[in-house]
């Protein structure tokens, strides 16, 4: 295997990722052309959006703690985004290009990137409300989640389906996506499949795209025959840790609500659909 970090731009896309970087202050990221630096996009974790050696598309922690403690260093040098490591540069990337359309605004005057927002080369959405784990008396979200800390900061707190298709019809036209994904929280009545079906409908019907969900599990697996019914292209279940302590240690209220034996029917299920059996 290939473990230069210098030749394997997949190794240091995913050390990137467990370990964040550090950003110099010579880095002006907006101002040379680069998406902003945010904590969460779209119900889903970000930072800096950039390209590595190979074509690689990611998006670099820059603004958790633990980043700050990083080995790896982003400066900029000679009109240059560089990647240090411990003091040696390792590469160079490249800033991902900001969309005209992060400005402009939907019929119903709210700001585009509020609606929607690239994720690489895919448009994210999280098109409900906060995960209820975050809104109880007693909270139990994920320790590893920080949606309720951001959502309706930087995202709209309410998007209906023609907003989101006028987002998804600019994000196409203007920065080629193919791909759009749905993320949702925990609500109550296992409603999030019945929230989102109106969008993919929309979607699928008017631009033929490529849609993904992510969801908690669904106790009726039937409703997964229905999302391919629809055209759904990909489902995920956001449950991140494997190891059962840990799972009830780090997602109590995916623990009490679900438990990891769900999720594993589900993705058992999902996969099979897959293969046609």
């Amino acid at each position: 295997m290939q473990t230069d970090l210098r030749t394997n731009s997949a190794l240091l896309k995913l050390d990137l990722y467990c370990r964040g970087a550090r950003i110099d202050d010579s880095c002006h990221v907006e101002d040379a052309g680069g998406r902003p630096i945010l904590r969460t996009r779209a119900g889903l974790g970000s930072g800096l959006e950039a390209i590595l050696p190979g074509g690689e598309w990611t998006n670099i922690p820059v603004a958790e703690p633990f980043a700050q403690e990083s080995p790896y260093l982003v400066h900029h040098r000679d009109g240059k985004f560089l990647v240090s490591l411990d003091g040696d540069d390792l590469c160079e990337i490249k800033l991902s290009p900001r969309p005209g359309w992060y400005d402009a605004e939907t019929t119903s005057g709210k700001q585009m990137a509020k609606i929607g927002t690239l994720q690489g080369t895919y448009l994210g959405v999280y098109p409900g409300k906060v995960c209820e784990y975050w809104t109880r008396d007693v909270r139990d979200n994920c320790k590893f989640c920080s949606v309720g800390l951001n959502l309706g900061h930087d995202d709209a707190d309410e998007k209906n389906v023609e907003e989101v298709l006028e987002v998804v019809r600019r994000a196409r036209l203007e920065s080629g996506i193919t791909y759009v994904d749905f993320n949702t929280g925990h609500y109550e009545g296992e409603t999030y499949l019945d929230l989102l079906e109106p969008y993919i409908v929309a979607i699928k019907e008017q631009t033929g795209l490529l849609v993904g969900v992510q969801t908690p599990p669904h106790s009726d697996l039937k409703r997964y025959d229905a999302l391919k019914e629809m055209g759904v292209n990909r489902v995920s279940f956001c449950f991140e840790i494997f190891d059962r302590d840990r799972f009830v240690e780090v997602c109590p209220g995916k623990h009490t609500q679900y438990g990891l034996d769900r999720y594993l029917e589900a993705v058992e299920y999902c996969a099979s659909l897959g293969t046609g059996n």
